[in-house]
């Protein structure tokens, strides 16, 4: 965490306190700055305190700018009163160091952003900050000096480079985090150190007059790699303040050309500080840079290579030299346990031959070297052991212009035995389908040629039992006729049922569709039930639309409403009532049949449409269980649905639905 930083997350009055104690301690670095310059000078040649106030402003929230930025002006201008300054110049000079502080911390946070150098666009910024304010001061210093009687030039360029050179080294440090002042080479800072020292007593010692102000660099840019912004920012920072002060005790490199012409003298110093300064910043941005950029690369690099290796993939990289020799880049375990034929790992850096890989993939191994190819898939097996590999090769060009070949591999073989294993599941599935189809097949054949044997023998003993009726038997000859004609045709509507279902199970030729008037349709069925219906006194009403017609197989139509009308009588109650209604739309017609009978239960409901399928409840009232199967089966073919609601006590509604205008007919003819 940097200085600014944990400032800022303090309590509100430590915070504030904070502020308050850098502005007082800008007025004794304040003043040192001037009584350190040379006698004559009309600015100082550093000016240190311009930092403390910058960071301060950084620390100022919302309208407390206000306060600091008049704090600023007033530690200013009794810091110049203190140095022996007149009053309007010290004023001038507090409310120029004022604007600085204030241009300098709204374009470096942003108007409070987190101020930082880490990032490209954060540095930037914060030059910009620094050169602004500079500017800023520079240009007011010297209005103040012209208005004063002095040089507005010098002034200028000497208070923006001794405040921008300032506000760089110092603002910078209460900035940096705090693990930009620690390092893990104590013994070789030692000695950057000891050579900075001994290198600047060298260069900066009273009566050395040799330009070898340069020979610090080396040291500063050592460092900055080595070490980071933090620590160089501090031994810059130092280097700074003996360098300002050299001008003050005459000596350094630079003290001869200050003897020559102060002026000249006070920019150069000003300058090597300035350049100092930006060099070990630029530096130590660059240096954080590269570390950053180094650590996500090995991150990646990592995750990559953890992907690889603990992959269940097998991965082989392969970069082709001269010729057509290939060397290994990187393979992980399963690609070795794979594909190589030898039995050792692969190691980086092998030279690799084809004949190393399985044979199969030889060939297309050859035509991506050759160039012939870009990529190949196929299923090859891995060796002798039985084992399928599915690989996939690319190739690829490096950005070093060499041919780079990636090999993908897995081991397919639980895979593919198990889809064989499916594929023959399959196929006996479906052969035990087609020999179950043909024993229904066989059955309902058996079922059609039974019933079409016992039509002759019923119907004669029904037309015989007819004929019995009319010759004079007694009382108890005519119970015994009823009671064969009766079960005669009760044979007879089971002979029927079963040549139905007969029929709708064939394929064979279509019946012919007619338009069918469906209120006289409807209104005949219930003709033929009224004799049912009166022996159980059961009243069947009709309801919903009329003038209704669809195209359909008449007899079709009319046995499914047969079939859910009867059923409606057996299972209604005594005096029961059935409602038959009619809804139309645009496309079909929907007939229901409801009755108040005691329901289907929610377990039988979905089996009642099954053959010869009755439900518990039902086992009382004489039937062959055809019925629905028979009503579904028509209207299925006549491209309709026939479904049941219904609960125990609850009675049950048939609904069927046709289309009113079929576009194909599916009914079937007669045998």
């Amino acid at each position: 965490m940097s200085f600014v930083s944990w400032a800022n997350s303090r309590q509100s009055w430590f915070h504030d306190l904070l502020i308050a104690l850098l502005l007082l301690l800008s007025i004794p670095i304040g003043w040192a700055s001037i009584a350190l310059s040379p006698p004559d000078a009309v600015i100082a040649t550093w000016w240190p305190a311009a930092s403390l106030t910058v960071v301060a402003a950084a620390l100022a929230r919302g309208p407390q700018r206000w306060l600091v930025a008049i704090g600023v002006v007033a530690v200013s201008f009794v810091t110049n009163i203190a140095a022996g300054r007149p009053v309007l110049v010290a004023l001038g000079f507090g409310i120029a160091n004022a604007a600085e502080a204030s241009v300098v911390s709204l374009i470096a946070t942003q108007g409070g952003r987190k101020v930082s150098i880490d990032r490209v666009g954060d540095a930037s910024r914060l030059f910009l900050a620094v050169l602004a304010g500079a500017g800023t001061i520079g240009v007011l210093v010297s209005l103040v000096v012209l208005i004063d009687g002095g040089d507005p030039i010098l002034a200028l360029v000497s208070t923006a480079t001794s405040h921008g050179s300032a506000v760089l080294l110092l603002a910078t440090l209460a900035i940096l985090p705090s693990a930009s002042f620690r390092t893990n080479r104590p013994a070789e800072l030692a000695l950057q150190l000891l050579m900075l020292a001994v290198v600047s007593g060298l260069v900066l010692a009273p009566g050395q007059s040799l330009p070898l102000g340069f020979l610090v660099f080396p040291l500063v840019v050592w460092g900055t790699f080595r070490f980071g912004a933090g620590i160089m920012a501090v031994e810059s920072l130092v280097t700074a303040v003996i360098v300002s002060g050299s001008l003050f005790w005459q000596g350094g490199p630079f003290s001869a050309v200050y003897v020559e012409n102060p002026t000249i003298g006070i920019y150069v110093v000003q300058l090597y500080v300035v350049a100092l300064a930006v060099t070990a910043l630029i530096l130590g941005r660059a240096r954080a840079e590269r570390l950053r950029v180094g650590a996500l690369s090995r991150a990646r690099e990592v995750v990559l290579r953890s992907g690889i290796v603990g992959s269940a993939v097998g991965f082989v990289i392969l970069e082709r030299e001269a010729g057509s020799q290939l060397r290994l880049a990187a393979a992980n375990d399963v690609a070795s346990e794979l594909l190589h034929t030898e039995g050792a790992r692969w190691r980086s850096g092998d030279a690799v031959r084809l004949d190393q890989f399985p044979a199969a993939l030889g060939g297309p191994l050859r035509e991506l070297i050759a160039g012939r190819d870009d990529a190949w898939s196929g299923m090859i097996p891995a060796d002798s052991s039985g084992r399928i590999v599915d690989a996939h090769l690319t190739r690829v060009r490096s950005a070093r212009g060499t041919v780079v070949l990636t090999v993908q591999v897995e081991d397919v073989t639980l895979r593919e035995e198990a889809r064989l294993a499916n594929e023959r599941a399959l196929e006996n599935e479906r052969a035990t389908v087609e020999k179950l189809r043909e024993t229904n097949r066989q059955k309902d054949d058996f079922v059609a040629a039974v019933s079409h044997e016992l039509r002759t023998p019923l119907t004669s003993i029904i037309g015989f039992a007819d004929e019995l009726t009319q010759l004079d038997l007694p009382d108890e000859g005519y119970a015994y006729l009823e009671v064969v004609n009766r079960n005669a045709v009760r044979l007879g509507e089971l002979v029927e049922d079963l040549l139905e279902v007969a029929r709708i199970s064939s394929q064979t030729q279509l019946r012919a569709m007619e338009k069918i008037d469906l209120d006289a349709l409807i209104s005949s069925v219930i003709d033929d039930q009224h004799h049912a219906a009166a022996e159980r006194s059961v009243v069947i009403e009709t309801s919903g639309a009329t003038d209704v017609t669809l195209t359909a197989v008449r007899a079709d139509v009319s046995r499914i409403l047969i079939n859910l009308i009867s059923n409606a009588i057996k299972f209604s109650h005594v005096g029961g009532v059935i409602a038959v209604g009619v809804q139309i739309s645009a496309m079909h017609v929907r007939i229901s049949v409801r009755d108040n009978g005691p329901g289907i239960a929610a377990a039988d409901l979905d089996r009642v449409f099954e053959r010869f399928y009755r439900a518990n409840s039902t086992n009382t009232v004489p039937g062959s269980g055809l019925g629905l199967a028979i009503a579904r089966g028509l209207a299925e073919n006549l491209g309709g649905t026939v479904r049941l609601r219904s609960g125990e006590g609850e009675g049950t509604t048939a609904e069927l639905t046709l289309p009113r205008s079929p576009s194909k007919p599916r009914q079937r003819v007669d045998q």
